[in-house]
C-alpha cells in the first residue's frame, strides 16, 4: 500500500471516528441531562458491553495483537 492511501484511510478513520463520538455523545447528553447515575450507567453499560464482546469474540482480541 502506498503512503498516500495509508494516509487517506487513515484520515477517513479519524473522521468516522470523530463522526461517532459525537453522535454517541449528544445521544448520551440527551439522555442523562445533568444526572451522575445515569451518566454512570450508560458509561459502564459500555464498558461491560465492550468486555463481553471481546470475551465471547476472542478472535477479535487476536486480531488486534
Amino acid at each position: 500500500m502506498e503512503i498516500g492511501q495509508i494516509l487517506l484511510l487513515s484520515l477517513l478513520i479519524v473522521v468516522w471516528w470523530m463522526g461517532l463520538w459525537g453522535f454517541i455523545e449528544t445521544i448520551i447528553f440527551q439522555y442523562i441531562r445533568g444526572s451522575s447515575a445515569r451518566a454512570l450507567n450508560i458509561y459502564g453499560s459500555m464498558i461491560v458491553f465492550v468486555i463481553l464482546v471481546m470475551y465471547l469474540n476472542p478472535t477479535i482480541v487476536e486480531h488486534l495483537i
